[in-house]
């Protein structure tokens, strides 16, 4: 197979004139593949789709927890303060308490003032 205007060292290539290269067969290709690095690491060639830490998500996925790792869980995540506050100090020391649990799992700029 040739692809016009390709780069070397894209597979299939050959430079206008020459001959294409002797590309491997199907059955080559899926014996290399049995060797190589499935969810081995976040470098890995190949991921397979799942909730693990080397897996792809799928397209579909939520952060609940059903079919995929809950946002924050196993971090220690806990709020303090009063669950009924019945001063401002107290709102101001369990939205404090919210903002720090937040920040620590996503990008959260404070633009309080």
């Amino acid at each position: 197979m040739t692809t016009p205007n390709a780069p070397s060292g894209v597979v299939g290539y050959a430079p206008p004139g020459q001959p294409p290269p002797n590309l491997p067969t199907a059955l080559e290709v899926n014996l290399l593949h049995t060797k190589d690095d499935v969810d081995g690491g976040q470098q890995s060639h190949h991921h397979t789709l799942g909730p693990g830490r080397n897996q792809a998500a799928s397209g579909l996925h939520i952060h609940d927890g059903s079919n995929g790792r809950l946002i924050g869980k196993d971090m220690g995540l806990a709020l303090t303060g009063l669950k009924v506050p019945a001063t401002v100090a107290d709102c101001n020391v369990l939205i404090n308490s919210l903002y720090a649990a937040l920040a620590k799992v996503m990008d959260l700029r404070d633009a309080r003032t």
